[in-house]
């Protein structure tokens, strides 16, 4: 289920990356506002890079097909993804810290200094669990709800912030 985004827009080349980041609070079907805040974020032009670009085109054309005011916006950007998984599952580029892996958790840390060992939240599995618990138990208390909110962003900018290291990374390597 979609119930959260995390998109790093870079405006130009050496322009310093923003960063967008939403969280559903749980009272409603958040498809529609992500669909809207992707739509607004990503323009018409430019790449939009991605890890596994499969799995995240698969829920925004689910999403899409939701909302169907939306299934135009999706055909047009879904050339526009790059997926940033193939050089890594191609064997284009390989460090012995993967592991044999082309996860991004096992590449991240591997080519760049990112980590995901100090993180509360350390995997898409967890997250999504995690949220569910907080968002939909009454059972939880503000206090830890706030937290895993806060565990969830700081998981999510880690994710798609490593994916502007590892194309530094790689850039450098080309060079």
């Amino acid at each position: 289920m979609l119930f959260r985004s995390s998109l790093y827009v870079v405006e130009k080349k050496g322009a310093e990356p923003i960063h967008h980041f939403y969280i559903a609070p749980g009272d409603s079907d958040p498809r529609l506002e992500i669909l809207k805040q992707l739509k607004n974020l990503l323009g018409n032009s430019g790449s939009i890079v991605a890890y596994y670009a499969t799995f995240e085109k698969g829920i925004l054309k689910g999403a899409s097909e939701v909302y169907p005011q939306f299934s135009n916006w999706f055909d047009d950007i879904e050339h526009r993804v790059v997926d940033l998984l193939e050089p890594f599952r191609k064997f284009l580029y390989y460090h012995p810290r993967q592991a044999g892996s082309n996860s991004l958790k096992n590449v991240l840390p591997a080519i760049t200094e990112n980590t995901y060992e100090e993180m509360e939240i350390t995997n898409g599995a967890k997250a999504s669990s995690e949220y569910y618990r907080v968002t939909f138990n009454k059972d939880v208390d503000e206090k830890d709800r706030r937290l895993v909110r806060i565990a969830l962003k700081k998981y999510c900018d880690l994710d798609t912030r490593g994916m502007i290291d590892i194309l530094e990374t790689l850039m450098k390597e080309v060079k």
